[in-house]
């Protein structure tokens, strides 16, 4: 592995001489794969990413279903049957986990937005936000798809969620 491309380093960018004359690359993004192999090493990061990224992705849709209310048993093969999905578990043993992580943190923005209405609406818009944003740095165009779908389950939440239809819309 080359000096320029390992961690912290990659975080400033690096020269990749692999094509011609070779080109800047931009540099790592700050998000939970590079955390990941920066705390592992390369070593570990090969042999964990995967189980991880699916642990990550289980966790957070239990996180979702426990918002919605449905009961514990529920909740726990919610979390399995998604970490377990063979489109996800299939694309991170490829070395795709990345789309775990992203659909995973799409997952716990959903739980922050669903959860019960209190004077911490301000905080858990803010982590859901931050969660989202994770997404898209984990998955690019995927997690800039679905941050779409978040916002339109947002708007489908705020009119279903009884109370006055526009103000609870606004």
């Amino acid at each position: 592995v080359r000096q320029a491309h390992r961690l912290p380093e990659i975080f400033k960018g690096a020269w990749n001489d692999l094509n011609s004359v070779g080109f800047r690359d931009a540099g790592a993004s700050p998000n939970i794969t590079f955390a990941i192999l920066y705390v592992l090493g390369p070593y570990l990061y090969s042999k964990f990413y995967a189980a991880i990224a699916l642990l990550i992705l289980g966790v957070a849709a239990w996180c979702f279903f426990r918002e919605l209310g449905l009961a514990r048993p529920a909740c726990v093969l919610g979390g399995l049957a998604t970490a377990l999905n063979s489109g996800f578990f299939s694309a991170a043993c490829w070395g795709v986990a990345a789309h775990a992580i992203c659909i995973g943190m799409v997952f716990f923005s959903l739980a922050a937005l669903v959860g019960p209405s209190s004077r911490w609406r301000w905080l858990r818009t803010a982590i859901a936000g931050f969660a989202l944003g994770m997404a898209v740095s984990e998955g690019a165009d995927i997690g800039a798809i679905f941050s779409l779908y978040v916002a339109a389950f947002v708007l489908y939440w705020a009119w279903n969620t009884g109370g006055h239809q526009l103000r609870a819309l606004a």
